[in-house]
């Protein structure tokens, strides 16, 4: 048998605890080459700009911060692992330099095995994702809602990018062992003696505080949530340090919890009654010593678990189609002209475009409402805090218009009863959620509408009614309903004659994208088409838009630009939404399925790497006299806290982020949360089962002296 036959050898006699190290580097090396296929895509970019720039730069950016962070994920997993088989096997490289094979030999077998093992998973990575790369094309394609598709190609780039990466990979861990094996002298790996089990010190300090810190952690999160819907007053826009400092203190207080507080759990255990009966005392022992020897694994495992589950349940959450249609305006089309009503030219224009939207509606067979608003901009007074006053901007229509919308959208109508009074419309989710947690619906304050005409200002007494009816026009300003005899007398008070805004509803308004797609096209065609004349006009005149225009200039750039308009499409906001939040879940689900595989994979070879050990423990049980069945339940009970336990805090973690979540926006977001423990559970038990089934039968050889 020459060299590389035992290079082999080694590699396949070894096949159990090389089976999950090969699997979990092939899974990493899919999921990196998936990310690489989809950044190098000709077509994704583009797809993704024609609804939004931003969209395609987010899309691009998620991309390449999540191919890093596999990497260097990948990185520390499989050095990781790599040396959890050079630990096992420590007496078989001994044996090996006892025969007479030198120390450099020795060093080339373990580099070879590394590099055998890494140039399969990344040859068979690669070849897996490219099978299935149409699939991946087409799931994601539906993901992100791309019109256009993503069409099949060949990713050289793609295989060129994961090749070096992972090559440099496995090469950083080969040079890495080497330096290890180094120090090793060979009675270093003859020694087999067993790891003494030394009882922890007791600290109730740190047992409290680890707990302490994981519930402040969580009112953090709380805090930060109510600061952000006003409810809570935050100085100086500390938001964002204290959602930092939850984070912190929540991952601190994790690491404390499992080093201290888990391990003071059990051992307090030990002074109760039931520790002396049906063999606890032997499962808690255990129990003592796997929590202290494995603490830092636990808390990486729910750290890493609490920030995949957290990502997905953010996407899915703001990816819905219920989130979708509180962005932006609440109708399918609003339609902003730049000209007044006393324009001809630009009216006749504006409303043909109106026109071609109705008929486009009308030809696809939907109930639609068009309607003209004629808003009147008021000016509020409101307290800005530290008693100071400000000015807030409200636009309001008339009571009639209003109920008009409520009842085609199968809405409560509303009936006012007082005159000087202005219903206070929601316009945002965090609005509304502000309205919910503070209980402001159908609360009435006075203040004042400021009036500015010939250059003097003139004061109202109005009172305002808080509502919880959201509704918006897409812009920032407030939004409300008055009488329409209060609309009338606002109106003629009105210094300036602004144009108005038509909307146009239909409320299959995102079921239909075809229909959405012509009428978007339509109105980009006709403001670039506006947009045209402007640009000609500078030319002609040969100026800059930032150049000072004559008298003359100024009139005739004032009807040119009246032809112009905006508008905000219902669809395209929702598309838009979903496409962020469709990249948003795509990395988070990709990385998710990433760490999970890890996570397994590192209880695996936490497991059987002292499966030697356990099993000599099992075997002085057998001799003791300690029956199958009772050191089977002791196994059953030892695993499911190794594997449920970061999964149980995990779980907490990702609850109380959730639960923040939900003040801030009005969405099922526990329902998200159901389905996503449940797939984790299903995933997780069946891996349980899996690896219980080997674990006991494995123990069951070591106890009972079975020749393996």
């Amino acid at each position: 048998m020459n060299f590389k036959q035992l290079v082999l050898r080694n590699v396949t006699r070894n096949g159990r605890e090389y089976a999950t190290y090969f699997l979990s580097s092939l899974f990493s090396v899919m999921v990196f080459f998936v990310f690489s296929l989809l950044y190098f895509h000709p077509d994704l970019g583009d797809n993704l700009k024609g609804s939004s720039d931003g969209v395609s730069e987010m899309a691009n950016f998620g991309i390449q911060v999540a191919e890093v962070v596999i990497a260097l994920m990948s990185f520390v997993f499989l050095w990781y692992a790599f040396n959890t088989f050079l630990k096992g096997r420590k007496k078989q490289l001994s044996v090996y330099l006892t025969l007479g094979m030198s120390e450099k030999k020795l060093k080339q077998m373990v580099i070879y095995e590394n590099i055998l093992l890494g140039f399969t998973s990344i040859v068979t990575g690669t070849v897996v994702g490219i099978l299935f790369s149409k699939l991946i094309l087409l799931i994601t394609q539906n993901i992100l809602y791309l019109e256009e598709g993503l069409p099949f190609y060949f990713p050289l780039k793609a295989i060129a990018v994961t090749w070096l990466v992972y090559g440099l990979i496995f090469v950083l861990i080969s040079f890495f062992t080497v330096l290890k094996l180094r120090k090793m002298s060979l009675l270093e790996m003859r020694e087999t003696k067993e790891d003494v089990f030394i009882e922890p010190k007791k600290s109730k300090l740190y047992t409290v505080l680890g707990i302490f810190l994981i519930l402040l952690g969580y009112s953090l999160a709380f805090a930060f949530s109510y600061g952000v819907t006003g409810y809570i007053r935050l100085p100086f826009n500390a938001d964002l340090l204290v959602l930092l400092l939850c984070v912190l203190i929540t991952i601190l207080g994790t690491f404390l919890f499992f080093k201290f507080s888990s391990v003071n759990i059990f051992q307090r255990i030990k002074i109760k009654p039931m520790y002396f009966k049906n063999g606890n005392m032997l499962t808690v022992s255990n129990l003592v010593q796997r929590m202290k020897t494995n603490a830092m694994m636990y808390f990486l495992i729910s750290i890493v678990g609490a920030i995949a589950f957290v990502g997905i349940g953010v996407a899915k959450s703001i990816g819905s189609h219920d989130f979708g249609r509180t962005q932006g305006a609440s109708f399918a089309f609003v339609y902003n002209p730049m000209s007044l009503e006393d324009d001809k030219k630009s009216s006749d224009i504006h409303q043909k475009n109106i026109e071609e939207i109705e008929d486009t509606i009308k030809e696809a067979g939907y109930d639609y409402l068009s309607l003209d608003l004629n808003l009147v901009d008021l000016m509020v007074e409101v307290e800005t805090g530290n008693q100071m006053t400000g000015l807030l901007s409200m636009s309001v229509l008339k009571e009639s218009d209003f109920n008009r919308i409520m009842t085609f959208m199968k809405k409560e109508t509303v009936k006012l009863t007082k005159k000087d009074e202005i219903l206070k419309l929601v316009s945002t989710n965090s609005e509304m959620q502000e309205v919910k947690v503070k209980q402001l619906a159908d609360t009435t304050y006075e203040t004042d509408l400021v009036f500015y005409k010939d250059e003097k200002e003139t004061r109202e007494k109005i009172k305002i009614k808080q509502s919880d009816i959201q509704m918006s026009l897409g812009n920032f300003a407030g939004f409300g309903v008055v009488t329409d005899e209060k609309y009338q007398e606002l109106k003629e008070k009105q210094s300036h004659v602004y144009p108005s805004t038509h909307i146009i509803h239909f409320n299959e308004w995102n079921e239909d994208k075809e229909l959405n797609k012509e009428v978007n096209l339509f109105l980009k065609r006709e403001l670039k088409e506006a947009e045209k004349e402007v640009t000609e006009f500078y030319k002609r005149i040969k100026k800059e838009p930032y150049d000072d225009l004559t008298e003359e200039e100024v009139k005739e750039f004032v009807a040119i630009n009246y032809d112009s308009f905006y508008y905000s499409s219902m669809y395209e906001t929702w598309l838009k939404t979903k496409q962020s939040n469709g990249t948003i879940l795509l990395i988070s689900v990709l990385l998710g399925s990433v760490f999970f595989t890890f996570s397994c994979s590192i209880i695996y070879f936490k497991l059987f790497g002292e499966l030697e050990k356990d099993g000599k423990y099992h075997r002085s049980l057998y001799i003791l006299g300690v029956t199958e069945k009772r050191r089977e339940k002791m196994v059953t009970i030892e695993m499911l806290i190794m594997f449920f336990i970061p999964f149980v805090i995990s779980t907490l973690h990702f609850v109380a982020a959730m639960s923040a979540l939900r003040i801030l926006i009005e969405l099922p977001v526990y329902h998200y949360v159901f389905q996503i423990l449940s797939v984790y559970i299903v995933f997780q038990l069946l891996f349980f089962i899996i690896c219980r089934k080997q674990y006991l039968s494995h123990l069951k050889k070591y106890a009972e002296n079975i020749k393996r």
